[in-house]
């Protein structure tokens, strides 16, 4: 007979875990309970994964791992030892014990790689293995394992940890490791180094090895047990392992072929991609072509597959297309305006000869209320998207739109393509000083019509003319080229590296837009780097898509078509790395934008392989929508790689390859090509 005091406690039982709990986290524990035995099961029956067998070894038939919850610090406390510190919310005795946070309220898919971790630690102990860095990381291994999203959440945070060790020489022996110190922050750094050196050995020596081991171990001769799997003592393993963390586990063959990425050769690219015969690289255009036969016979150069459509690099799509058949025109009070210095155009109507020509009102409220436009020229500050002030305009029966935009002339002469949009009518962009111009000869201050009434008429007419080729169908090409993975058990799983080739094209009055930066910067260091790979024999153990996205300025269609339409499984792209303006910007550091929850092992990487090279990087949160973005939608980690302020000169006749920084170029290429291989091999 035996007698239990404290608090009453429910059981929930399943094939491999036993968890207890109070009645208040009931709803808690049956959900726990679920996702464990759901994860344990797809990750020991998948016969695919090498860690299977590990897994199955950890969490065999017939063996319950038993977990105690609780939701009250006191109680949690009591059952404990009196020596775990207040921030502590596991105790790995027998049983294993597990606060929850926030007194039961917490989210079970947080809590259950937590819960999974102490289990294991604890069920470790029991088998006799008693050295903690091995307990701990294969705990916290094993948690990636089965929840990768709690392993994407964590790995910037521990390669924070990991990095600033390396960079300060203060890298601790195993056998020192403390995982319960005062400091929570201390103890999260030592779990970190333990989760890193069971990485590293795995790495190392493989799961076959591991596995070897732990079926090999019994209580009392562990350090044998580690010698016949491994082939080194422990004390061996920890100065092995502190010497690889020393270079970030980076291979300095890795390194050499990261220095050796060729800045002017690079160069030359972008002068070419740049150059008035690609007339700008306009999607659907002669240029655009030509520019994209440019990069599939180098693809071919460097042995890279065709991953395109029917053999071929290229995978295509339909667009819609048309160009101005003369310079816009902008005419007010007979005054006329000049184009691409104080308007451009903004949109074309479909079937039209794209002439407005009427009365100016001025419309203050945005949401165009009660407003009848009919043959009247709408003019408003732009103060959203212009396709949904253009749609406004055009459901209340404006003729045409003018939307004024305060900025310099030098920032105003962008461009755009012209994108079909059901609702267009006539629309220019012009400067707030061209309309300061406009209206004070009729009297207007802009301080009366910024408190005039919703609409106003003017005593100005005006002209607008956008006269554009009627609307057709083009056809545009992405470039898809795959460097098959090494390693069998992860040669399914594809990165992705890709940039986006098109530009803006050429103006009507003749005006080259060369975008060497947006992106023929991104295209090159994509080449550069598979030359190197190429040329090194650097063979990935992940599969490598190389991506060159046709139709981005259009609105990332482009991307968009693939996602829609995959040459490859989209459910094997584990992450995406996205150069854009790569080669120059107004700040002092290479941007790597990404939520750390979700791109933090690409972004981890891309910091590792800077302090390998002793470039700048910064970690940013998501901000700027392009290609990525369409991935992230779906679930993909995918980061965004850029110069920190890099889009002044972006989609402006300025954007040259003479306004390029060749060190910021070689920064990027190296940071880049070094973090891609870490990423494609570990």
């Amino acid at each position: 007979t035996w007698y239990y005091a404290g608090p009453v406690m429910l059981t929930l039982v399943g094939e491999h875990f036993l968890l207890r709990y109070p009645p208040s986290l009931a709803p808690l524990a049956r959900e726990l309970l679920a996702q464990l035995e759901q994860r344990v099961q797809e990750g020991i029956g998948d016969a695919s994964r090498t860690s299977g067998a590990f897994l199955g070894l950890l969490l065999p038939p017939g063996k319950k791992l038993t977990v105690w919850l609780y939701d009250d610090p006191a109680t949690f406390r009591l059952t404990t030892a009196p020596t775990l510190p207040a921030w502590a919310k596991t105790w790995v005795g027998f049983p294993a014990k597990y606060l929850v946070k926030e007194g039961g309220k917490a989210d079970p898919a947080e809590e259950a790689p937590f819960v999974l971790g102490a289990a294991i630690n604890q069920s470790l102990l029991t088998t006799g293995i008693e050295t903690p860095w091995l307990r701990y990381g294969l705990a916290a291994y094993s948690a990636d394992l089965l929840f990768p999203d709690h392993a994407r959440r964590y790995a910037l945070r521990r390669f924070d940890e990991l990095l600033k060790a390396a960079r300060y020489k203060q890298i601790p022996s195993l056998s020192d490791l403390d995982f319960h110190p005062a400091d929570r922050k201390a103890a999260f750094r030592a779990r970190s180094f333990a989760w890193d050196a069971v990485h590293y050995l795995i790495e190392s020596f493989g799961w076959d090895r591991l596995t070897f081991f732990l079926e090999r171990f019994t209580q009392g001769d562990g350090e044998e047990a580690f010698h016949r799997a491994f082939g080194l003592t422990q004390q061996e393993f920890d100065a092995q392992w502190r010497a690889s963390l020393a270079y970030a586990h980076i291979p300095p063959e890795f390194t050499r072929i990261a220095r050796s990425f060729d800045t002017s050769r690079t160069m030359e690219h972008i002068r070419t991609l740049a150059s008035p015969e690609f007339a700008g690289r306009e999607a659907g255009t002669e240029g655009g072509r030509k520019a994209a036969a440019y990069i599939a016979e180098l693809l071919t150069r460097y042995h890279l597959e065709p991953a395109g459509d029917d053999g071929s690099y290229f995978q295509e799509f339909p667009i819609s297309c048309t160009h101005l058949l003369t310079t816009p025109q902008f005419i007010v009070a007979g005054v006329p305006y000049t184009y691409g210095v104080d308007f451009r155009e903004l949109s074309a109507p479909v079937g039209d000869a794209g002439v407005a020509e009427g009365q100016l009102v001025w419309v203050r409220d945005g949401s165009f209320s009660d407003m009848d436009l009919t043959g009247k020229i709408a003019v408003r500050f732009s103060r959203g998207e212009p396709e949904d002030e253009i749609r406004k305009a055009a459901e209340h029966k404006a003729i045409g739109l003018i939307l004024i935009r305060d900025a310099s002339r030098e920032k105003f002469r962008t461009r755009h393509p012209l994108v079909a949009q059901d609702s267009a009518i006539p629309t220019v962009q012009i400067t707030s000083k061209a309309f300061e111009r406009m209206i004070t000869p009729v009297g207007y201050t802009l301080a009366e019509l910024n408190n005039s009434p919703p609409a106003l008429p003017l005593e100005l007419y005006g002209r607008i003319v956008v006269s554009t080729a009627p609307w057709g169908a083009c056809t545009a090409h992405n470039i898809l080229a795959l460097l098959p993975g090494s390693d069998p058990t992860l040669a399914d799983q594809i990165l992705i590296l890709s940039a986006h080739y098109d530009h803006v094209g050429t103006a009507p009055d003749g005006v080259l837009f060369p975008g060497a930066n947006d992106d023929a910067s991104g295209v090159a260091t994509l080449l550069e780097i598979a030359r190197l790979w190429s040329e090194g024999n650097f063979h990935p153990r992940r599969s490598v898509l190389f991506a060159f996205w046709d139709a981005e300025e259009r609105g990332s269609e482009g991307s968009g078509y693939f996602t829609a339409n995959p040459t490859v499984p989209i459910t094997d792209v584990v992450g995406v790395l996205h150069l854009d303006n790569v080669a120059q910007g107004g700040g002092y550091y290479l941007i790597a934008e990404g939520e750390r929850a979700v791109e933090g092992n690409l972004m981890a990487w891309l910091k590792a392989a800077a302090q390998e090279i002793s470039g700048r990087l910064d970690i940013a949160q998501p901000e700027q929508a392009g290609d990525h973005t369409l991935f992230r939608g779906k679930g993909i980690p995918a980061t965004l790689v850029h110069w920190e302020d890099s889009d002044d000169d972006a989609n402006t006749p300025a954007d040259t390859p003479d306004s390029l920084d060749e060190r910021k170029l070689r920064t990027s290429g190296q940071i880049i090509a070094l973090a891609a291989m870490m990423l494609s091999w570990r």
